[in-house]
């Protein structure tokens, strides 16, 4: 979530909210803040769980509804931008639409929104060497078109 704060700030936001409005009510009903935060600080632990079993199993509806979502994706880049083959479909993503290319030890990501990535773990090549040269050459090609 470091590279996703809208997804990181409605995660937040879910699971204060209602442990504070509780709180709130409490507060408003006449009920002594030194009984009203304690509840509102069991209505947060016991609402995260909640909340993110909640994520996990919306998640993988997704994932398991989605045909060409899981499974072998083929990424090809080139001068003009990066092509994705799924058994689902076949799209084509111009330099100019990828807001960010990012890294990290497992994965690089293809940023086309602050939240939304092609996500490419760095075991589908053959080397980490082949998976920096990569990197290497698709941030030449973004930055070549960010020049334009």
């Amino acid at each position: 979530m470091q590279r996703m704060p809208a997804a990181r700030r409605n995660l937040v936001i879910g699971m204060l909210v209602p442990p504070l409005v509780g709180a709130m009510v409490m507060l408003a009903l006449g009920v002594p803040i030194f009984i009203a935060m304690p509840i509102a600080l069991i209505l947060f632990i016991v609402f995260r769980p909640i909340m993110l079993a909640s994520m996990r199993r919306q998640i993988t509806n997704m994932l398991s509804d989605t045909p060409g979502f899981l499974g072998e994706h083929t990424i090809t880049i080139g001068p003009g931008g990066f092509r994705e083959e799924t058994v689902a479909n076949n799209s084509f993503t111009k330099w100019l639409g990828v807001t960010d290319i990012v890294e990290n030890p497992d994965y690089i990501f293809f940023f086309i929104e602050t939240h939304i990535a092609h996500v490419i773990p760095r075991r589908a090549f053959h080397s980490i060497e082949d998976s920096g040269d990569f990197v290497e050459v698709a941030g030449k090609f973004w930055k070549e078109a960010a020049a334009i």
